[in-house]
């Protein structure tokens, strides 16, 4: 978890890394903790794709 200006970056491995970003309230309401497992579900209108990262 990477603190940023507006929240926290996830960087989750789903076989490729992705970058999700969340609020700090969802992280504690959610108890997330570096290396928990967790579900990733996207709504593919979300999606912004960066080719170089």
């Amino acid at each position: 978890m990477i603190p940023i200006r507006n929240g926290i970056e996830l960087l989750v491995d789903i076989g490729i890394k992705i970058s999700a970003m969340i609020t700090q309230q969802s992280v504690d309401a959610l108890q997330l903790n570096e290396n928990d497992k967790v579900w990733v579900s996207i709504k593919a209108s979300a999606i912004k794709y960066i080719s170089n990262i």
